[in-house]
């Protein structure tokens, strides 16, 4: 049987402005999925994933590895 497990580095956290975090991952992703908090306090979501099974695996994937692997700090 295939290894379907996905192995995570640590989620990296920023505190570069949301203009520069986003540039960055510009350049870097292919599909993503941003979650934030807007100017007036509520929780919005933006992503470039169309089905919304593939969007609930990515969000489970990040759940794992958030409390797997735990955040690291940028420097």
């Amino acid at each position: 049987m295939k290894d379907n497990i996905i192995h995570l580095d640590k989620i990296k956290r920023s505190r570069d402005p949301v203009k520069n975090v986003c540039e960055a991952a510009a350049k870097e992703f292919s599909d993503l999925v941003i979650i934030g908090e807007d100017k007036n306090g509520k929780i919005q979501m933006i992503t470039t994933i169309p089905e919304p099974a593939d969007l609930m695996w990515f969000l489970k994937v990040c759940e794992h590895g958030i409390m797997s692997k735990g955040v690291d700090e940028d420097e």
